[in-house]
């Protein structure tokens, strides 16, 4: 019987290497994986854009909802002695993504609040988006797409 247990360890030693190997395939697959699911196309803020009223930022947008990310989103209002007025962080499932390009497929609006004590004159509306899109993503490093719009805090 010994003889045969050692002749199939034998046979089938190759076996913790082969799947070795298939991890490590499989994580350079999952590094290499940088390109972002999301591009701004053309973006703005919709005039008007006043302290303590409303941000509308709208723009034409390039989404892949063919692949199965999930984005962190930390915006903020840059304004013009600047301070960072900080926007509320956003999180969006693969499903939500998918609902929002539904809706309005090619476009993005968002509307928030902007703080009484944003001064009048320009500014920045910076956005920051963190995709993770697989396990490298979300250990080692997202795919993050950075987002800036110049506009004008009127009175």
């Amino acid at each position: 019987m010994k003889p045969q247990v050692e002749y199939w360890l034998g046979r089938l030693r190759w076996i913790p290497l082969l799947v070795l190997v298939a991890a490590a395939v499989q994580v350079i697959v999952w590094a290499a994986e940088r390109e972002p699911p999301f591009h701004v196309i053309k973006g703005e803020v919709i005039p008007p854009a006043n302290p303590g009223g409303t941000l509308r930022v709208e723009g034409d947008v390039y989404r892949d909802i063919s692949r199965e990310c999930y984005v962190t989103i930390i915006h903020w209002i840059e304004d013009s002695a600047g301070f960072r007025h900080f926007l509320p962080t956003i999180g969006l499932t693969h499903e939500s993504i998918k609902r929002t390009h539904a809706v309005t497929p090619g476009k993005t609006k968002y509307v928030a609040r902007i703080q009484p004590e944003v001064p009048i004159g320009p500014a920045v509306y910076h956005a920051e988006n963190k995709y993770v899109c697989n396990p490298w993503h979300l250990i080692v490093s997202p795919i993050v797409v950075v987002t800036d719009i110049p506009f004008e805090v009127t009175p």
